[in-house]
């Protein structure tokens, strides 16, 4: 992930879901990935766009992503224009498909890399990684 090269907060925050989910399977990634891009796409572009427009949409999906750790406060940030992005492609293709799709691929690709990365938590290579951006 491009941010997680420039940003030490998205190294935290890699570090926080690595350790929650860093012992998931393969198949329970996929499964979290599915679910929640999913059900988030029907909830938000398909309930709340249809019903509020993209920009109540977003701004709720971002909300929905406010962190309970302030050291993560940009994520909501990135999260409102993600939700802008999803938006505009349920608006440009009049369906929740390719929304969720899109949602689906990128928890998985990042649940993955996440899940890879903490696989195994080493304290002292987490604190590396968060620091430098650098896999000791």
């Amino acid at each position: 992930m491009l941010f997680s090269r420039l940003f030490a907060w998205t190294r935290r925050l890699e570090a926080e879901f690595g350790w929650i989910l860093g012992a998931q399977k393969g198949w329970e990634i996929v499964w979290i990935a599915l679910l929640s891009g999913c059900a988030e796409e029907y909830l938000f572009r398909g309930a709340l766009q249809q019903k509020f427009g993209i920009w109540v949409a977003a701004a709720v999906f971002a909300a929905i992503h406010w962190p309970l750790n302030p050291n993560f406060l940009p994520w909501p940030f990135v999260a409102a224009v993600i939700g802008l992005g999803l938006g505009g492609l349920a608006a440009a293709t009049g369906s929740l498909v390719a929304p969720a799709a899109a949602h689906v691929v990128i928890n998985l690709i990042n649940l993955r890399r996440i899940t890879r990365r903490f696989a195994a938590w080493d304290e002292t290579r987490v604190n590396t990684y968060v620091d430098t951006g650098k896999d000791s």
